[in-house]
């Protein structure tokens, strides 16, 4: 959850000339990327790593703003569709062979979740699990078994949970195997050899190495020798064909995307993403083994330098800060650009205003104690537009 807070903090607002969120395509011989196509319109912040991708028909599946889940066409960045994904699903998956998308649903209230089904083009979702205790995820420490229908991922309490999709059974739920020194720290599925692979970080020797994790009994092997690569925002795929295990990871000054030989753990390519200039991110690595390309999301600056005239590199959404989220009792909401009177809207998930007030500062701060346990939309409007959020209250 801090990871939420973390990135809500991140803002900059109406007129502000801004960067861009791309899908981009990565040479892993030498960290060199290219984008797929213009910015993605309307993108305000993105949590890593909670992504899905539609192999069979090239879609990239992310939620922006906490709420928004976006598809897009990774051949030229278009909008396929961006629902809101109402009831805050994470965690995606997609199956290729049922064609539907998984994820986590948090039930808050009560303290559980559910492995569910979440609609890309209605952002509508349903619990196919039953629940399995504590809300808390692991962001971004999951996979999906394409042969078998599973659905695979890491509590925080140390638990490798793998759900079966088709009946929504837990096959097993071992405590994964690791000494005080050690992490796993993502997993990926290779569905080549219907094997589970993970990375491990050793936290005396500062090195990860490649793993194989029996899902069974939560033993893990380490595969090769390690290296010394970051572990922050830390994402991975597998390129069956080449039998090789990619990983991206920021080390505090540098983004890395590495290749591992699955059969040995040898290190087949470390390579500094040196396009990367500061402020700017990858992130949610996925392998297209179709198409034999590998993607990521890229937050940069726009191609065409100074061009806030142009619509298309423009991100015309006005973007908020709003903390601490979740919330109990206290919210701010602030944007330093603020320059024009404005109205602040909540309403709960039926629509109804909750509280509504003018906004004509660059910062507020007022009670929520009032308000029940739940999510509700936190709007902006102003005379240029709306900025629509995502606010969860929690009692």
């Amino acid at each position: 959850m801090k990871k939420i807070i973390t990135l809500l903090a991140l803002a900059f607002c109406l007129n502000g000339r801004g960067q861009g969120e791309y899908i981009i395509e990565i040479n892993r011989t030498d960290g060199s990327f290219i984008n797929t196509g213009p910015p993605i319109k309307g993108i305000s912040l993105i949590l890593p790593n909670i992504r899905a991708y539609k192999e069979n028909a090239g879609i990239f599946i992310f939620p922006s703003a906490v709420d928004t889940l976006y598809s897009i066409d990774v051949s030229n960045d278009s909008i396929i569709n961006k629902p809101l994904n109402g009831n805050f699903v994470n965690e995606l998956e997609y199956s290729n062979s049922l064609n539907k998308l998984y994820g986590l649903l948090r039930d808050f209230t009560n303290n559980v979740k559910y492995v569910a089904t979440l609609d890309p083009m209605l952002g509508t979702s349903a619990a196919i699990s039953s629940s399995i205790p504590t809300s808390n995820t692991n962001q971004g420490i999951s996979t999906f078994n394409q042969i078998n229908n599973q659905y695979i991922f890491l509590d925080p309490a140390g638990i490798l949970y793998t759900i079966d999709v088709l009946t929504g059974n837990i096959i097993s739920s071992p405590s994964v195997s690791l000494t005080s020194n050690q992490q796993l720290i993502n997993i990926c599925f290779n569905d080549s050899t219907n094997s589970l692979y993970g990375i491990i970080q050793d936290n005396t020797a500062n090195l990860i190495y490649l793993a194989s994790i029996n899902q069974t009994t939560g033993t893990v092997a380490y595969i090769g020798s390690g290296v010394a690569v970051g572990i922050n925002n830390s994402s991975s795929a597998i390129d069956l064909a080449n039998k090789q295990y990619l990983y991206l990871s920021y080390n505090g000054s540098s983004y890395n995307i590495t290749t591992f030989d699955i059969t040995s753990g040898n290190v087949v390519y470390n390579n500094v993403m040196s396009a990367l200039v500061s402020g700017t991110n990858a992130f949610s690595l996925k392998y297209d083994n179709i198409r034999a390309k590998l993607f990521s999301i890229h937050w940069g600056p726009p191609p065409c330098g100074d061009c806030a005239g142009i619509e298309q590199y423009i991100n015309t959404n006005e973007q908020v800060n709003i903390y601490p989220n979740p919330t109990k009792d206290v919210l701010n909401v602030a944007c330093e650009m603020v320059n024009e009177k404005a109205t602040l809207t909540i309403t709960d998930m039926l629509g109804n205003v909750v509280k509504q007030m003018p906004f004509n500062t660059q910062h507020i701060t007022f009670s929520i104690t009032d308000l029940n346990e739940g999510v509700y939309n936190i709007s902006l409007q102003s005379t240029e537009g709306v900025v629509n959020k995502r606010l969860i209250i929690v009692k």
